[in-house]
């Protein structure tokens, strides 16, 4: 891991840089800043059927889960049965939307209330599927990024399983531009987002790639 993505930041170097003003802020044509119902969200993700604010699982299962998963397992199994759906802020896509060409993810998309405009996409792949990503990161955004690297244990929820792995985290430095709003985004990825093992199907380690709103409201 660490000799290809050495690799791979040496080619960032020798690939001509980005505009600022060509850098997108969007994934699947969903751009933060966009103003989006959560129809069209799933739709430009290609989402023909989802469900509407779902009722969360019965509390005696919601306990069992939690108990052998904590929270956020508990919450990722959940969210695998439900499938894709929507609720006052967020839309969620924990499987069927594919990155590159089969790479698996799963989607999270988070907007405003009341204007419905996308604050935040995050995608998530498994983390064997990193230096892919990182690939496909640079043919879209661009070349120029800050890597950041360090080294972390990631353990099992009961503790009884620990692996040490090599973290890196890349930040776009000069962030994108959404050309139709004028809005601003941060970009960012990790090929290690958690200390934590996860419970969904999408694997125990996850890669991260997140487009953020970089607000003006201050």
């Amino acid at each position: 891991m660490r000799l290809s993505f050495l690799g791979m930041a040496i080619a960032f170097c020798l690939t001509p840089m980005l505009a600022i003003a060509e850098v997108p802020c969007d994934f699947k044509d969903i751009s933060v800043g966009d103003k989006l119902s959560p129809a069209q969200i799933m739709s430009k993700l290609g989402i023909s059927t989802f469900k509407s604010n779902p009722p969360r699982t019965d509390s005696n299962k919601e306990f069992e889960l939690v108990a052998k998963y904590g929270m956020t397992g508990a919450a990722e199994i959940e969210d695998w049965d439900i499938g894709p759906y929507c609720n006052a802020t967020t839309c969620k896509v924990p499987y069927g939307v594919k990155v590159g060409i089969d790479i698996d993810s799963s989607i999270f998309v988070l907007f405003d209330k009341d204007t419905h405009q996308v604050q935040a996409v995050d995608v998530a792949v498994n983390s064997l599927n990193w230096d892919d990503l990182v690939s496909i990161l640079k043919r879209k955004y661009g070349a120029e990024w800050d890597i950041e690297e360090s080294d972390m244990q990631i353990a099992s929820f009961k503790g009884d399983r620990r692996t040490q792995v090599h973290r890196y985290a890349i930040t776009h430095r000069t962030g994108g531009v959404n050309k139709k709003t004028g809005d601003t985004c941060e970009i960012s990825s990790i090929n290690y987002d958690t200390i934590f093992e996860h419970a969904d199907r999408l694997g125990l380690y996850h890669s991260v790639f997140e487009i953020k709103l970089i607000s003006t409201n201050f």
